[in-house]
């Protein structure tokens, strides 16, 4: 879905056209009631919402989506979902709230980790094969109560980092010269409570098909049971000076998600981390898609808001 920037400012400033925008995105999507499944509806211009034929409940354009519970105007939902997806580096809650001159912060907030979710949603229904190179990471992570500038240990184990498993579909290819080259595919990062054997292979069956998958990754330890459930695991010891020629992929993701994180939002809580991670691996499956507002609104109208 493509829109001429002149579209766009309609969309933004008339609540009358953003309006008409979203109950069309719903009803492209498909809707039933969410009572009885029902697609038997008729809608009710008096109240602005849909009626149930069969059971007679009646439900809002907004309900069973990203905007559900939430009185911010869909003008405002629709250009946060622009602002997120204009570059590939994000956007902090603080300069959301700037761009798009609301008062109240916590509001903001609230709508950016909603779509954080539905982007993740989104994602889920992906499954990695082929071949999968695998990692962890560790993320600098507030504590709350934790005292700033208190020694402890570094890497895993530490107070202050949070673990994540980093997967990266690996796309082998032929170059017309006869070399082997490859490219990204679809990526998963999740948050670890620990970095024990069975924490490793639940995250793992989370994410990736184990009968199509081609495990490669270090020698950690913990990757070793990997290679009972899945196709075939290339486990290798590696320096750490050259740890990024044998997965190259994962550690451009990981280099580039401590970047944004650093140098947009500063400082994460553990809490939340996973939604931010969320939003990265979104962009970076769609970082070839020239504009993806309609991919963010297409997951927004598909959420089902819990």
């Amino acid at each position: 879905m493509i829109m001429t920037q002149q579209e766009l400012e309609i969309l933004f400033t008339d609540e009358v056209e953003a309006k008409k925008f979203w109950m069309a995105k719903r009803i492209e999507a498909g809707i039933c009631c969410s009572n009885c499944n029902s697609k038997e509806l008729r809608w009710d211009s008096s109240h602005n919402s849909w009626v149930c034929r069969d059971c007679n409940k009646s439900f809002t354009i907004r309900s069973g989506t990203v905007m559900q519970d939430s009185n911010l105007p869909i003008r405002v939902w629709l250009k946060a979902m622009h602002l997120m997806t204009l570059t590939k580096k994000g956007i902090s809650a603080l300069e959301m709230q700037r761009q798009l001159g609301l008062k109240r912060y916590e509001p903001v907030l609230y709508m950016v980790q909603k779509l954080r979710v539905a982007m993740g949603e989104r994602d889920n229904k992906y499954e990695l094969r082929g071949d999968v190179e695998l990692d962890d990471a560790f993320i600098t992570v507030v504590t709350p109560g934790r005292k700033k500038k208190v020694k402890g240990v570094r890497g895993r184990g530490s107070e202050a980092k949070q673990s994540i498993l980093v997967m990266v579909s690996r796309n082998n290819a032929v170059s017309k010269k006869g070399k082997k080259h490859s490219n990204p595919g679809y990526i998963k990062l999740l948050v670890m409570e620990d970095m024990s054997e069975p924490e490793v292979v639940t995250g793992f069956f989370e994410s990736v098909k184990p009968a199509d998958t081609t495990i490669i990754s270090d020698g950690y330890s913990s990757f070793s049971k990997l290679k009972q459930v899945v196709k075939k695991h290339k486990p290798k010891v590696t320096p750490p000076k050259q740890a990024h020629i044998h997965l190259p992929w994962v550690h451009c993701a990981i280099g580039n998600l401590k970047r944004i994180l650093n140098g947009i939002h500063h400082h994460v809580n553990k809490e939340n981390l996973q939604l931010y991670l969320n939003e990265f691996a979104y962009k970076f499956i769609r970082r070839r898609v020239p504009f993806i507002f309609g991919n963010l609104v297409k997951a927004s109208v598909n959420m089902a808001w819990r």
